[in-house]
């Protein structure tokens, strides 16, 4: 089996080609599907889009399997790189030949990640490090195979993928929102929901088990209640790749739901527009999360937001020196 060849796509192509391709493996590709869609991708910022296929692939539609690579290294300590494959979605175990070339595929990108200069990028030389975020499992077990001594940093969760609507009408009594309304707690007197007020990103970035940066969450959607004297209880933000993301409730005030309140205003702002500001229109039509096996709390959120388990995903870094 010959060794796949990755090809670098224009950013402007990219964004035309690539999320037709990932809307058919939604909610499973939504995380790269959003992540390429995201405002923030600046030609400034010189992400890299490259995929398993040339550009001007014959009627946009290549011979699958194929691999997507999103990357924007200058995220520094963010997660920086997101990968897609077809096969992923497949809906019974792979065969010997699709596991064979799925590894040859995700090694090689990789390797292509490792080798490709993005001298024009902000924050180049990068850290050697490949920052991988949202890894499907069938991907994650071949980083771990192939890479094992290069893994300096790895997590797992499960992923739960949530509806953001089912109906045109968000208003319905089938609309999960419509159902959410019906089953959330009440705020408690004199608490208001709010977008979080940027005085307090210090506070947000200081109770975040994954490294956040300021700037990132000023252009991010978000939500937060206030108590009576106007200070933030819980918050949640909208991650660029389309995940509910730092949902958070100050210990003090837990147990009273309001991480389901807060996580349900930012859906149904989305769904209602309330971002246009920030260049979010509106979602794949899902939202996804992922949560510690065993974290109790955030599951129990999850399913009160009509979510369910899609799959095992990892975050993890590669040492690209150990390669």
């Amino acid at each position: 089996m010959s060794i796949p060849k990755f090809y670098i796509h224009p950013q402007d192509s990219a964004l035309k080609h690539f999320p037709p391709l990932l809307s058919q493996h939604i909610p499973l590709s939504n995380a790269i599907h959003n992540r390429l869609r995201a405002p923030q991708n600046t030609p400034l910022r010189h992400c890299l889009f490259a995929t398993t296929f040339p550009p001007n692939t014959p009627n946009s539609t290549p011979s699958e399997p194929w691999t997507i690579l999103f990357s924007d290294r200058s995220r520094l300590k963010e997660s920086q790189i997101w990968i897609f494959n077809s096969l992923i979605n497949s809906p019974v175990p792979l065969s010997p030949q699709e596991s064979d070339t799925l590894n040859l595929q995700v090694k090689e990108a990789v390797h292509f990640l490792k080798n490709s200069e993005v001298k024009d990028a902000p924050g180049w030389p990068f850290d050697p490090l490949l920052r991988f975020g949202g890894v499907h499992s069938l991907i994650t077990e071949v980083l771990v195979t192939e890479f094992r001594d290069a893994i300096s940093y790895i997590t797992r969760w499960n992923m739960y993928t949530i509806p953001t609507t089912t109906n045109p009408d968000p208003g319905s009594e089938n609309s999960p929102l419509h159902s959410l309304e019906k089953k959330t707690n009440t705020l408690p007197p004199g608490f208001t929901l709010s977008l979080i007020p940027t005085s307090h990103l210090p506070l947000i970035i200081s109770t975040s088990s994954i490294p956040r940066q300021a700037e990132t969450l000023k252009q991010q959607a978000n939500a937060c209640i206030l108590n009576t004297e106007g200070e933030p209880v819980a918050w949640v933000y909208l991650g660029l790749d389309g995940s509910l993301a730092t949902l958070y409730v100050v210990p003090e005030y837990r147990s009273r739901g309001l991480a389901t309140i807060v996580a349900r205003e930012l859906l149904k702002r989305l769904e209602e527009g309330g971002f246009e500001d920030l260049g979010i229109r509106g979602s794949s039509g899902w939202v996804h999360a992922e949560a510690k096996d065993g974290n109790v709390e955030s599951e129990t959120v999850m399913r009160r937001l009509g979510g369910c388990v899609a799959a095992e995903t990892a975050y993890l870094s590669l040492d690209s020196e150990k390669i």
